[in-house]
């Protein structure tokens, strides 16, 4: 089991052969690598081998937060195993909720181990089987305990080493890139790394920022919250985003890892950060709105989009319908050679005219 560790590290062996052999140690056994979020209760399989889909899938939707073993597994010292009557006597956990979920699968118990704490999460590696043996349970815990150090190294393997990082895969010519900023962002908010053009942005300070901590504050409140939706671990947030700010254009993009290296070494998302040309001031929309041959009509929808407003809240403030709007919008898309609000935006605050 300890050779297998160290060939799936460098590439010899896979981390699913790793936890295929851990099964074989319990009957009816399914084990995971997993992770559990303590503030908001939230938990998922990084890795898993014998699970059903269906059960890892309500785990993350549901019972990680029901999950009596998390809290007191929280309380019990990194790299020891335990079985879950340690944890919860067996009499109390046959009534839980969660007891009716795993055994719905045919597991009685679990042998778990904390591997580290890091930012209020937990990394673990558990088995569930469908033995009620505690002295058969106990030894694979004491398996465990066994292996932890070296799933430690690991660990700090992933965490230290540059090959496995995010910025390896960005090439030198984007990383330095004298228009572009390029920021590595990983988990909580934690700056890894910085082009030149990169740090210029952050001490300007501008749109975005570095914390006195090394953390990345971006000024616009919904790129911050896009942001850490797209560093939570078990989120759906979107892989990119794009928002456009006045003088520079922000693109986050999270990077693309195996599970593996991911659960290891943590997410991480590119920030990339372009200077993009103030909007042009009322006057000067009302000189490109002539130049462009807008009626007065197309004129008033144009300067409303390239000022942000909605479709209703043009017709609104000009007493019309919604449907007219649209009606006179599509006449400016026709006149503009553009088809988007975005579009209509970009060229307003292009230098072309």
């Amino acid at each position: 089991m300890i050779d297998l560790i160290y060939a799936s590290l460098v590439g010899e062996a896979t981390w699913q052969q790793f936890l295929n052999k851990l099964n074989e140690a319990l009957p009816g056994a399914a084990s995971t690598l997993f992770f559990h979020q303590h503030r908001p209760g939230h938990g998922a399989a990084a890795l898993a081998s014998g699970f059903d889909p269906v059960a890892l899938r309500d785990y993350s939707a549901h019972y990680s937060s029901i999950n009596p073993w998390m809290k007191k597994l929280a309380e019990t010292p990194v790299g020891i195993g335990i079985i879950g009557e340690q944890l919860i006597d067996r009499g109390s956990f046959l009534r839980h909720e969660y007891y009716n979920f795993i055994n719905d699968f045919g597991f009685e118990t679990g042998i778990g181990a904390t591997l580290f704490h890091d930012a209020g999460c937990s990394f673990l590696i558990s088995t569930l089987t469908s033995s009620s043996d505690p002295d058969r349970n106990y030894a694979a815990a004491q398996q465990l305990t066994a292996l932890a150090p070296h799933l430690r190294r690991a660990f700090r393997h992933y965490r230290s080493n540059r090959f496995h990082s995010p910025e390896a895969g960005i090439s030198a010519s984007l990383f330095e890139a004298l228009d572009v900023g390029v920021i590595v962002v990983g988990e909580g908010m934690k700056i890894r790394t910085a082009s030149s053009t990169g740090r210029n942005w952050l001490e300007e300070g501008e749109h975005v920022r570095a914390s006195a901590l090394g953390t990345l504050r971006v000024v616009d409140p919904a790129g911050q919250e896009i942001l850490a939706t797209m560093l939570a671990r078990g989120g759906a947030g979107p892989r990119t985003w794009t928002v456009y700010l006045p003088g520079a254009k922000l693109s986050f993009a999270r990077v693309l890892q195996d599970e593996m290296s991911e659960y290891l070494a943590g997410i991480s998302v590119i920030l990339l950060v372009e200077a993009f040309p103030k909007a042009l001031q009322p006057d000067d929309l009302a000189i490109l709105a002539r130049a462009l041959k807008l009626s007065n009509a197309e004129r008033r929808v144009f300067i409303g989009i390239a000022n942000g407003k909605s479709i209703l809240q043009i017709a609104d403030e000009a007493g019309l319908t919604r449907e007219t709007v649209r009606s006179q919008l599509k006449a400016v898309y026709a006149k503009t050679g553009v088809n988007s609000q975005a579009g209509l935006v970009r060229l307003a605050t292009s230098a072309r005219f």
